[in-house]
């Protein structure tokens, strides 16, 4: 700080003093000041309860009257709400704005009160109460008035003047009331433009383009399309656009009292959309002397909720005006908000095509070209005749699951020649008639759609089209044997005695004895327990996966069939038709399966049923595998001392030492992998034959094995020798033919393991380390 800067504040200080010393002192008072009371509590001492509060009247200065009130019924709420705006534009108000509004004055608390006048320093004008920045006025249902007058804020203070208006006191309330009052009109009108209850809708119009739809609510609450076609709608599809109606909000107040309707586009709207809901009223009821009270009375109450929406707000084309029901002013609404009120037909449609629930259906006919079936539900149990006198409850209700679930993926509601769609005539025709309904549902099912993912459907009777995917579709293409029961034979597997099997030109024969089995022939062979018993379960419970037909056995592979079984099953005899009679023994019963095989599928004919079914193809392997137990050889690994393979390609000669340890004998000193060579033992004493052409007394030269390309020759410890010989693939098959030279026997050796047995020698030399 310079010289001259503090010779300056010196002066200033010097003055400052000389001017408070020669200052006259201010003279005393000659009564004291009346000391503010220092008691707190309500402003409003005997406040009412908040829903006790009918109507809030909020005037202010320079803001036209604002009137609110509460409403007890549709009737004095013709858009719903709880509470309506009187003036300065009647309509519906925002509750939680009134709520805000009521709650702070009937819970405002002061902080200190004082009588006015009686202090220089604080008078009802100082206060802002002469006249008052606000008057808020809360009459309750006996029509007591509590008014409050607002004034201004307190210096230095978030607390607020007020006053009543049947007292002289004011008082210093604990609130910045300016924030509660001092709000726009528009706060407190209600943005939502329409409140129902979504589930008292019975019928929405809504136009648009030229266009009109109409849709009522039925029986249990099922919605119908009226216009601009007759159909079923979703009934939650239904709800989305009902609620988003009674959601839509108001982006703007925009006219309160517009002189036409031109200028926004409302005498010609863009979107109308009418809403009329019923809700029941109980009425009161009378009092009587009678001791059995009245039945109360229900008055239905019909309200419609209206909707018109015009032109868009200036250019950016982000809202558009609207006007609800017969309400003078005129409001701005989103663009996004109308758009979702514009009616989308397609999705408005109910997608279930039958609407028929499988527990309720009493009848099925079924057409496929010239073939019909019809089946009824009596007592609980689907009955039939001819083919269908025996059916599988599980097929019809497969058939009727897939009639109602068929779903609409598109609609053609001006279709061209039927034909077109492959429904002149259909692929099936399918009627189904349910509990309660005279007329059946009749569907007629089409060809596939051009990209094959989807197919053509018609409700006979209607002239609408309807694309469902293809797989839904063909869930319905049954012929009616398909309902047909698919169980060929339900014995008791352990009541099976006898099996005679003939494939081709090989004859099996088996017993059981003690509950096992034994072959007869061929004599002696060993038999695969573990096959024989899936057999027989698989026989005494045998199930089609679907009955294919009932003639011309031929076209399934029964004229010359795979496989003819023939077995004896003890079953028990008729019961004895008087008490006193023994019951009579148990009888042999013989039984014949044939089956056939068409592209690797397995179809199967029963004794002297017509019928032909197609078997799953777990059943195929059981019935037609071997039952010759199927391991080659009964020796172990450690059994063999020696191996020699020929092949083409392939020369291979291994020993086994002094020590166990085995050797490639032309260079006993080559180190060999033991790892591979144990696993060579192990599939070598572990082959199985996939089927057996000839067991007892085969002749190899028949079978094209006396210059066979490939032979193993096995050297036992026990100085037996036995030779493999092993047949050149076959085209278009996946086994060899194989034998054994003593005993001679001819097989079927699969190629997977004829190629791990026929290795050469640099399989199983050691790695250099």
């Amino acid at each position: 700080m310079n010289f001259k800067t503090t010779l300056g504040l010196l002066i200033l200080l010097v003055v400052v003093g000389l001017v408070v010393w020669l200052s006259p002192s201010t003279p005393e008072p000659t009564t004291e000041p009346e000391t503010p009371e220092t008691e707190s509590g309500y402003v409003l001492a005997d406040r009412p309860e908040r829903d006790d509060i009918q109507r809030v009247i909020v005037e202010r200065a320079d803001e036209p009257r604002m009137v609110l009130k509460r409403v007890e019924s549709a009737d004095d709420s013709p858009l719903g709400g709880k509470w309506q705006m009187l003036e300065p534009v009647a309509g519906p108000a925002e509750e939680v704005q009134i709520r805000t509004l009521v709650s702070a004055f009937l819970n405002l608390q002061f902080r200190t009160k004082f009588t006015a006048g009686t202090t220089d320093e604080i008078s009802t004008s100082d206060a802002g109460l002469d006249p008052p920045a606000a008057t808020i006025t809360l009459i309750d249902q006996n029509d007591k008035q509590y008014i409050v007058h607002v004034g201004n804020k307190v210096v230095m203070s978030a607390d607020t003047y007020v006053s009543l208006s049947d007292d002289d006191q004011v008082y210093v309330a604990k609130r910045d009331l300016p924030q509660v009052v001092d709000k726009d009109i528009d706060e407190y009108r209600a943005k939502r433009l329409t409140q129902f209850t979504v589930g008292d809708a019975k019928a929405l119009q809504i136009g648009f383009e030229g266009q009109s739809y109409d849709l009522t609510r039925g029986d249990g609450d099922e919605w119908v399309i009226n216009a601009p076609l007759r159909a079923y709608a979703e009934r939650e599809r239904v709800d989305t656009l009902l609620n988003r109606f009674n959601g839509l909000r108001v982006a703007e107040f925009v006219d309160d009292a517009p002189a036409d309707l031109v200028r926004y586009g409302l005498d010609t709207p863009y979107l109308t959309v009418s809403v009329t809901t019923e809700t029941e009223r109980e009425l009161p009821v009378e009092e009587t002397t009678e001791t059995q009270p009245a039945e109360p009375e229900i008055e239905i109450i019909t309200q419609a909720y209206e909707l018109l929406v015009g032109n868009t707000v200036g250019l950016g084309g982000e809202e558009r005006y609207a006007r609800v029901g017969d309400q003078d002013y005129v409001v701005s609404v989103k663009q996004t908000d109308v758009d979702n009120l514009v009616p989308k037909l397609d999705d408005l449609r109910d997608p279930r095509i039958t609407r028929v629930k499988t527990t309720d259906a009493q009848q099925i006919a079924l057409r496929v070209g010239d073939t019909t079936a019809t089946i009824e539900k009596v007592g609980g149990q689907w009955r039939g005749t001819g083919d269908l006198a025996q059916l599988e409850a599980a097929a019809v209700t497969d058939v009727l699951q897939a009639f109602e679930d068929l779903q609409a993926v598109s609609y053609i509601d001006a279709p061209d020649d039927p034909a077109k769609y492959g429904l002149a005539p259909p692929r099936v025709e399918l009627s189904v008639t349910a509990a309660g309904s005279v007329n059946p549902v009749t569907l007629l099912v089409g060809n596939p759609t051009p990209s094959g993912r989807n197919a053509y459907v018609q409700r006979a009777g209607e002239q609408t089209v309807i694309v469902t995917s293809a797989a839904q579709a063909d869930r319905l293409v049954v012929d009616p044997l398909a309902l047909r029961s698919r169980e060929i034979f339900s014995l008791n597997a352990a009541d099976i005695q006898q099996i005679s099997i003939e494939r081709g030109e090989r004859h099996y024969e088996l017993s059981r004895a003690d509950g096992s089995w034994s072959f007869i022939t061929p004599a002696d062979a060993p038999v695969a327990a573990d096959r024989i018993r899936n057999l027989t379960n698989d026989l005494a419970r045998l199930r089609a996966t679907v009955v294919v037909s009932n003639d011309k056995p031929d076209r399934f592979g029964l004229g010359a069939p795979a496989a003819i079984i023939q077995f004896t099953a003890v079953e028990p005899a008729p019961a004895p038709t008087t008490q006193e009679a023994a019951p009579p023994p148990a009888q042999p019963i013989a039984h014949e399966l044939r089956v056939g095989l068409v592209d690797n599928v397995a179809y199967a004919q029963a004794n002297d049923d017509p019928h032909v079914f197609e078997l799953d193809g777990t059943v195929k392997r059981t019935l037609l595998a071997e039952l010759i137990e199927p391991r080659l050889f009964d020796f172990g690994a450690d059994d063999l001392s020696k191996i020699t393979i020929t092949a083409p390609d392939v020369e291979l000669e291994l020993g086994r030492g002094d020590e166990g340890m085995w050797a490639y004998p032309p260079e006993p000193y080559l180190a060999l992998d033991e790892a591979e060579v144990q696993d060579l033992l192990n599939q070598l004493v572990q082959t199985q034959v996939q089927s057996y052409i000839a067991y007892d007394a085969a002749d190899l030269s028949a079978a094209d094995l006396s210059d066979a390309p490939a032979r193993i020759t096995l050297l036992l410890a026990d100085g037996r020798e036995i030779e493999l010989r092993v047949g050149p693939e076959r085209r278009e098959e996946t086994t060899r033919i194989a034998g054994i030279v003593d005993p001679p026997r001819v097989f079927e050796l699969s190629d997977e393991d004829a190629d791990q047995l026929l290795r050469g020698l640099g399989e199983f030399v050691a790695d250099d380390e």
